[in-house]
């Protein structure tokens, strides 16, 4: 259950999924808000470009955790240091195939997950899936630099109730799509730290020979029975 929490964490952090129907970008003007509605046409297209690039994940408990993001077009790898040893996380979504690649008892695996379906988590475009959010407010800011890049910040935020705090999420995005920084508040969840643009070899997003492959079925399968493993029970 680890390992499959660590990949849809990995490939939520990466942006990954479908790309959106349309590449352009169609910003509004700066502080325009977009309240429940789709931002295709407006937030940077992140499936366009192609690098690579190093960051830091902070999460909410633990410590910080250095990533490698490389891309091309819809294809992305992702390499980290975690506490049970180095993983890779390489997602095709066209082939509609994610896989988590590690080493256990002294042997290279990889976890094999089933990303087709229209329900899967892992399927759906993250664009309209931020924007989409039922009670949240979708703002463009002005412009943010980090990494040596320069792009546009944009807010999600979700007003308090009764029963829940304000929520904001700001990301700093350039143009061609490239996720400069992350914050959760104040707090920076994803700080990239450089980025070289070009095109990347192909067999990045394929699995190395020799590899163990365990299939874990679907994965929205898989998600929605970690999510219920995690419900109380009934009565």
């Amino acid at each position: 259950m680890r390992v499959a929490a660590l990949l849809v964490s990995a490939l939520a952090l990466a942006a990954c999924g479908k790309a959106p129907a349309s590449g352009a970008v169609h910003a509004p003007s700066t502080g325009a808000a977009n309240p429940g509605g789709v931002v295709g046409n407006l937030f940077p297209n992140l499936f366009q470009a192609s690098y690579r690039a190093e960051a830091t994940i902070t999460p909410r408990t633990g410590q910080a955790m250095p990533v490698v993001v490389i891309r091309s077009g819809q294809n992305v790898r992702m390499e980290m240091d975690t506490r049970g040893g180095h993983v890779t996380v390489i997602q095709n979504p066209e082939a509609h195939h994610a896989y988590t690649i590690m080493n256990m008892a002294g042997r290279q695996v990889a976890m094999e997950a089933d990303t087709s379906g229209e329900q899967n988590p892992l399927s759906q475009d993250p664009i309209q899936a931020w924007a989409n959010r039922q009670g949240y407010t979708i703002v463009r800011g002005g412009p943010c630099a980090g990494a040596g890049q320069t792009g546009t910040e944009w807010t999600s935020t979700r007003a308090a109730t009764a029963e829940r705090p304000a929520v904001s999420n700001t990301a700093c995005v350039t143009g061609d799509g490239i996720i400069l920084q992350v914050k959760e508040g104040e707090r920076v969840t994803w700080q990239t730290t450089s980025v070289t643009r070009g095109p990347q070899d192909a067999a990045l997003f394929s699995l190395p020979p020799g590899v163990r492959v365990m299939n874990l079925g679907n994965a929205g399968a898989l998600i929605a029975g970690m999510r219920n493993a995690n419900k109380p029970a009934s009565p």
